[in-house]
């Protein structure tokens, strides 16, 4: 992976403020019966690095790297009690290639930084093991990550123990335990990120996948690659949410754990009573939701193992396309007929390949389709319904109240109508009368102050002839 100059100086910080906050708790078992902390840097020589390429920039040198450490010594008193000895340490360290962050680090600070190679991390760890301890506990955290060759490394020092932290893609973190006695301690002890914290990216990612659960399982195997955690944290998780969410399931294919999800809520008792498991080897049949279950189950494990074999086919479609790129480039007569045996026996693998992944292709359609059979027959099953029957007499009743409401609601508005018209008293009429009068009267001044208002008199066209011609005289 690679990361700007600029959010290295922040990983590396940290990295060191997670693993600085457990000190307190490695005092248990670290050797050593006082200790002292002590923190280092590489600044002086970044500052130099920047004098020789005559970059003379305070705020640039605070934004770069400068590969901080952080060490916890414990120390014993020798029986004869003067001076004291190193009995086990700790050391957390950054690294990044601090030639490369400012040879790449632009005005912001910015640029990619390569990761780090077996080269450099065997240097960084001669100058931590200099001095021997009887128990040497090593993080190194690389911002920009390590190579594959950097975690194969190998190095001759007893009682040490090295373990590679890199930030993760998915916003966690990767530990990668390279040897030594106490990996699993030191794992634990360099992990910048919580059990706790995990287990929520974990649920975060399920969550962002439950439109997709419907159609198709979600491996362990695979989430464990994307996210960067412990397959067997993934598989404890999903049974934690299988648990709290009784649509989905957890079956075990040939990888790992899948998380898969039915329509129906029926979960798989883990004990068995005396009764249930007389009706089970009586061959009692089993429910229509359990086996919608079941058959999902087994449907999400033919799925899971048909993209592994689409997997492994893209990897055989590749070798084919550079055996004959090797077999066009070839002149020795032998070689290519020793290309051609072997891209004649690719081929016909991946021809057994393609047969397997159509079989199970089939094999899946046809459990679907019959899920879907037993979920709609459940879903359209007229439990608590009313009969036919039933419906066609309400309707009828209803029809029927509707009209005799409709016959009383028109004799209502009717005599409430006349009622009205009856009600209406001498006196009410008269003002009725002096209404139309004044309206008569305001109709009539209206159209008296029409005919006063003069018409407009249509303007003059020839006037501006006439002018013209005025002014062409008093010229002349």
């Amino acid at each position: 992976m690679t990361v700007s100059s600029q959010d290295a100086r922040q990983t590396e910080a940290a990295f060191l403020r997670s693993v600085e906050g457990r000190f307190d708790a490695a005092t248990r078992w670290l050797p050593g019966s006082t200790f002292r902390r002590s923190e280092r840097d590489q600044r002086q020589r970044l500052r130099e690095l920047m004098t020789a390429r005559r970059r003379y920039d305070a705020d640039l040198l605070d934004r770069l790297p400068n590969n901080p450490r952080s060490m916890l010594f414990g120390y014993v008193r020798p029986w004869y009690w003067f001076g004291r000895r190193k009995a086990g340490a700790i050391t957390a360290s950054a690294l990044t290639p601090l030639a490369a962050a400012l040879e790449r680090a632009g005005a912001d600070g910015g640029g990619e930084l390569p990761p780090i190679g077996k080269a450099e991390l065997a240097e960084h760890l001669d100058e931590l093991t200099a001095q021997r301890v009887g128990s040497h506990i090593i993080g190194v955290c690389s911002p920009s990550g390590f190579t594959d060759e950097a975690k194969q490394l190998s190095l001759d020092a007893p009682g040490v123990t090295l373990v590679l932290v890199e930030p993760h893609g998915s916003g966690g973190w990767t530990v990668t335990g390279v040897f030594g006695p106490e990996l699993a301690r030191a794992c634990e002890l360099f992990d910048p990120e919580g059990e706790s914290a995990k287990r929520q990216r974990v649920r975060a990612a399920v969550d962002a996948r439950r439109a997709s659960l419907m159609s198709a399982g979600l491996n362990a195997a695979d989430l464990a690659d994307e996210l960067g955690v412990g397959q067997d944290m993934i598989e404890a998780t999903f049974r934690q949410i299988a648990a709290e969410d009784g649509r989905l399931h957890v079956t075990t294919g040939e990888r790992a754990a899948i998380l898969y999800y039915t329509s129906s809520a029926v979960k798989e008792a883990s004990s068995m009573s005396a009764m249930d498991f007389l009706r089970r080897i009586l061959g009692r049949e089993a429910s229509p939701a359990e086996k919608v279950r079941d058959l999902r189950a087994k449907q999400v494990e033919i799925d899971d193992e048909r993209r592994g074999l689409e997997k492994g086919l893209g990897e055989l479609v590749n070798k084919e396309g550079d055996l004959l790129k090797q077999g066009g480039a070839a002149t020795s007569p032998t070689v290519k007929r020793r290309l051609a045996s072997q891209l004649a026996q690719l081929r016909q693998e991946i021809g057994l390949q393609n047969e397997k992944a159509s079989i199970l292709t089939k094999q899946s359609q046809v459990l679907g389709r019959h899920i879907h059979n037993l979920e709609v027959a459940q879903t359209a099953k007229p439990a608590d319904l009313p009969a036919s029957d039933e419906i066609t007499e309400a309707a009828a009743a209803a029809e029927g109240a509707l009209e005799e409401l409709d016959e009383t609601y028109e004799a209502v508005r009717t005599v409430s109508s006349a009622v009205s018209d009856q009600a209406m008293t001498d006196e009410e009429t008269a003002i009725l009368a002096e209404f139309e009068a004044e309206a008569a009267k305001q109709a009539k001044a209206d159209e008296i102050v029409l005919e006063e208002i003069p018409e407009a008199e249509p303007p003059d066209q020839a006037a501006p002839a006439r002018r013209r011609d005025e002014r062409q005289r008093e010229a002349d």
